[in-house]
């Protein structure tokens, strides 16, 4: 069964009713019935909880049948027994007292002080009065202001008002809780209010030197004066209130609240360490430390700078870089500044912090190769073995050395001028390497193994190599002496010993390439009985099952598995041979990549070029 919803307030059940007219020639009720006239705000009154409906004949007249007797009351229209109605709800028993003319005036009032009705506003008569002796609140009835509860009631019972205009810099629930805690003066209250500071934390604002005008001078300590707070003056004889400040305050509302916190758990211990802590997520050790190993630039115009050092002065904290200039760290941490601090990210910079490696560009190329990024080398030793073999390039210009100042890396180039490494490493091991095939490093490493560790034959090697990937069947040894800067007569010494004759064969000038899978072709013999020379074996489809990949790793293990079975049928383990692309030498190609290249390192596993696809 449902039930019909009704207003909760009886008025506004009476506005929802329906106002049922009665024509009457004689302008009286047509209802044969003793009457009595009421005022309008005793009508209201005693219809509050009715609910017969209400008759209205001519314009204005209202009544109402009840128990026999109609009661019936003036007012000038329908609209206006409406607003009467709404002005009853405000005004209450004291509607009679109130000059109807006020009725806009009370509802601006009322509305600007919080409150709904007159008595409630009475209720917080001690409230009004308090926010009104300290200028929280500012009531101004036809041009004067009201300066007490007692002089706006006289204002609002007596009396016609034309205009009225309130304003607050609080709401009366936050003036009272400053005269619940005995706060004497405006400024006081504002702080405590809208900032949640006191008085106790005014050193906390001589700290904040973006809320404090340049002009101003700021006392040691505030005085009270007659009933205002004054924290410094202008030139010699103008006094700087604390309430001179709020506006500047209102825009660093949020930053006051975090820095009272941080700065009151002993987090940051200045206003400069909040800003580098908020921003950038580092304390000023933390910068004063990255500053030492060179881990600190400044960006601007797209072009950045080193900071060589930091110092403190009474203006601020500044960074001066190896150029010379000097930049507020303020500044460099302001939105609208055309320059930039830029740092590590805080959580690379945390994790090196935890890590066993000296430095941080090493630890970078580290985690550069940890996320599978073969551009570099994977540390500082490696690095400076290929800088050794004259492979290491940089803008165009050969490395010639690797040097250490202090906690930062340095490469000196082949016209001596010096570049750090750390910007190199940051995003990815951008320094060039010499010969790299497919950008990695794998052909490079696989030759160090080899023995290939002299500057010269290390070129050479990488050479062919690329001649090779390249699908080139012959070379001239005039090009690959331009290329590698070996004089013709000694190229022949190197293209004719064992370690380059796997590669191809030297004959009347040219280098003639033979590529892996043909030499592996070419050693495997005739099956005689179970004797066998060499055994080649297809990696990938050993480790994919036959298929190629589709979205998944292979199995280093069905290598093994391979392998053994080959073993079991009396096959010696120096005799297999497996080969693989190089490109399977890849983390995301297969599940064990460290077990592969041990695999490769017992020469039980051979990479090769991308030229090769199943065996035959």
């Amino acid at each position: 069964m449902s039930r019909s919803h009704s207003p909760r307030d009886p008025l506004e059940a009476i506005l929802n009713r329906k106002i049922l007219k009665i024509a009457s020639a004689r302008g009286e009720p047509d209802i044969n019935l003793p009457s009595i006239h009421l005022e309008p705000s005793s009508f209201i009154e005693f219809i509050r909880n009715s609910s017969e409906p209400i008759f209205m004949w001519d314009e204005g007249k209202f009544g109402i049948v009840r128990e026999g007797i109609f009661y019936w009351t003036e007012v000038e229209g329908v609209e206006k027994f409406d607003e009467f109605i709404r002005f009853y709800k405000i005004a209450g028993e004291r509607i009679d007292e109130i000059p109807a003319g006020n009725y806009r005036a009370l509802e601006k009032i009322l509305k600007g002080l919080g409150f709904k009705t007159i008595a409630e506003m009475e209720r917080n008569a001690e409230v009004i009065d308090y926010a009104l002796s300290l200028g929280l609140i500012e009531i101004v009835i036809d041009g004067s202001a009201v300066d007490s509860w007692d002089s706006l009631r006289d204002e609002l019972f007596e009396g016609r008002i034309e205009e009225a205009e309130v304003n607050t810099h609080l709401s009366l629930g936050d003036a009272d809780r400053c005269r619940r805690e005995n706060i004497g003066t405006f400024d006081e209250c504002i702080l405590r209010r809208k900032f949640d500071l006191g008085l106790e934390d005014y050193e906390l604002l001589l700290r904040i030197p973006d809320i404090i005008p340049e002009e101003v001078e700021l006392a040691e300590k505030p005085e009270i004066d007659e009933g205002r707070v004054v924290v410094g003056k202008k030139g010699y004889f103008e006094k700087v209130y604390l309430a001179d400040l709020f506006p500047k305050m209102e825009s660093f509302i949020n930053t006051l609240r975090d820095f009272k916190r941080l700065y009151s758990s002993g987090k940051v211990k200045d206003y400069y360490e909040f800003l580098l802590y908020k921003k950038k997520q580092y304390s000023m050790e933390d910068l004063q430390k990255m500053i030492e190993e060179g881990l600190v630039r400044i960006k601007k115009n797209g072009n950045y700078e080193f900071v060589k050092k930091i110092e403190r002065g009474e203006e601020g904290v500044r960074l001066i870089t190896e150029s010379g200039r000097v930049y507020m760290l303020r500044d460099l941490l302001r939105n609208d500044f055309p320059a930039d601090l830029v740092l590590p990210l805080p959580k690379n910079y945390r994790d090196y912090l935890a890590s066993k490696y000296r430095y941080y560009v090493e630890w970078k190329m580290v985690k550069n190769s940890g996320r599978g990024d073969e551009r570099g080398p994977r540390d500082l030793d490696e690095l400076k073995k290929l800088i050794a073999l004259g492979l290491v390039s940089l803008k165009g210009k050969r490395v010639k050395d690797l040097v250490i100042e202090g906690r930062e890396v340095f490469f000196v180039l082949e016209d001596g001028t010096r570049e750090r490494v750390y910007p190199w490493v940051t995003q990815k091991n951008e320094f060039e390497i010499y010969g790299m095939i497919g950008g990695k490093l794998n052909w490079i490493r696989r030759f160090l193994a080899e023995g290939f560790n002299d500057p010269e034959a290390m070129r050479l090697v990488l050479a062919i190599k690329n001649y090779e990937l390249s699908r080139k069947n012959v070379v001239s040894v005039k090009a690959l002496s331009e290329e590698t800067g070996i004089p013709v007569e000694k190229l022949g010494f190197y293209l004719t010993s064992d370690r380059f004759k796997r590669f191809g064969e030297l004959r009347d000038g040219h280098f003639h390439l033979h590529p892996d899978v043909e030499e592996f072709k070419k050693s495997v013999k005739v099956r005689r009985d179970d004797d066998y020379e060499v055994i080649v074996v297809d990696g990938r489809n050993v480790m994919y099952g036959g298929e190629e990949k589709q979205n998944r790793k292979g199995k280093v293990e069905n290598i093994m598995i391979a392998v053994e079975s080959l073993k079991k049928r009396g096959v010696p383990e120096d005799r297999i041979v497996v080969i693989l692309k190089n490109a399977d030498f890849n983390k995301n190609r297969v599940d064990d990549l460290e077990k592969l290249r041990d695999l490769e390192k017992r020469g039980i596993v051979s990479p090769i070029s991308s030229g090769y696809d199943d065996m035959e």
